[in-house]
């Protein structure tokens, strides 16, 4: 059985519930895990807080439109041609909010995601000069792309040359997904490997961090990679899958910041029962963010060697291994500094 254009409406709304429904829930946990571990407002990392709550409103709002326009067109509309009518006029306002929602969502989530990649390397603008030229022209194709559904009345978004835009314009993002992620995974890889000469004794520290970063690198690049596919493809299914894409862009964003901060959690409760830490909040708050490697050089200081990911402050449990924002200085999160030293005789690790 083959849904016609209406069809596909009412699956998308019923996906996009479901979707924002699990959303909604990673926010709850996100949002906790954001201001559990602060005493102190001047603490909490002011940037995190307030994306986590634009795209929160974001992916609500995209749900009530596609709800008001399932609702104007199969109770309000009843002009000639029915429902089917209805879908096919892109030009009205509700259609291209729809379309704005779902581009600032996508925009919201490559930017963060080249945020945290300037973050790991230490905020350098050259690591990250393909990803952001990359973004820029990710908007020239998407102020193309509004201007053409707003001044096209009933363009079909099948039709070219607004196809060619809108597929510019998913192949872009699909692209600064793929680019940051694996430069960010080569940074943690490298960290790893300088840790393994340095402590011959502890291998894979950052493979927590590896598993976090992979994850929700592929949440979201599958999804828009089958999205873009199926857009191709000329099938309807492609409205589902963008009401999807809006929510798993959001749900990618929490699971990144829920389990860093759960391990960090992890870390502060084992760091407090050492007997070095004295159980303190702020000792083991020390403990659970900072890395000393000590070695016979003491004119080398690797600064910049320690992977942190803006809200990756915490440490990635089981390798008593800790991620400051801002790979070894100090930064908004938490106000939390992570270094390398080489300094003494005998490596060692000091918390």
């Amino acid at each position: 059985m083959t849904l016609s254009a209406a069809g596909f409406q009412l699956l998308t709304q019923f996906l996009e519930c479901i979707f924002w429904g699990i959303y909604i829930v990673t926010l709850g946990f996100c949002l906790r895990a954001l201001l559990r571990w602060k005493t102190n407002p001047a603490e909490i990392s002011k940037t995190m807080l307030v994306v986590t709550l634009l795209m929160a409103c974001v992916a609500t709002f995209d749900m009530v439109l596609t709800f008001l326009i399932n609702l104007n067109a199969f109770v309000f509309y009843d002009g000639p041609g029915g429902p089917k009518a209805a879908f096919d006029n892109t030009s009205g306002w509700m259609d291209i909010m729809g379309s704005v929602d779902v581009i600032l969502q996508t925009i919201l989530g490559d930017i963060m995601l080249i945020y945290r990649c300037w973050l790991v390397y230490g905020r350098s603008w050259i690591a990250i000069s393909v990803p952001v030229v990359l973004a820029i022209a990710g908007l020239v194709c998407v102020a193309l792309s509004i201007f053409m559904e707003i001044t096209l009345p009933s363009a079909s978004q099948f039709d070219t040359p607004y196809k060619q835009v809108v597929v510019s314009t998913w192949a872009i993002t699909i692209c600064i997904n793929v680019i940051t992620t694996g430069l960010i995974l080569f940074r943690i890889w490298r960290v790893d490997r300088i840790n393994a000469e340095l402590l011959q004794d502890q291998k894979g520290s950052y493979n927590a961090a590896k598993r976090i970063i992979i994850e929700s690198g592929l949440l979201y690049t599958t999804v828009a990679t089958t999205t873009a596919a199926v857009y191709i493809a000329g099938s309807n299914a492609f409205a589902p899958l963008t009401g999807i894409d809006v929510q798993m862009i959001g749900i990618a964003f929490n699971l990144i910041l829920i389990r860093v901060y759960r391990n960090r959690a992890a870390e502060l409760r084992r760091s407090s029962d050492r007997p070095d830490c004295g159980g303190t909040r702020e000792r083991g708050r020390q403990a659970a963010s900072s890395l000393r490697f000590v070695t016979p050089d003491r004119s080398r200081t690797l600064e910049n060697e320690i992977v942190s990911d803006g809200d990756l402050e915490a440490n990635y449990g089981e390798s008593d291994v800790g991620e400051g924002e801002g790979s070894g200085r100090e930064h908004d999160s938490s106000n939390v500094s992570t270094s390398v030293s080489l300094q003494e005789k005998k490596p060692s690790l000091s918390l």
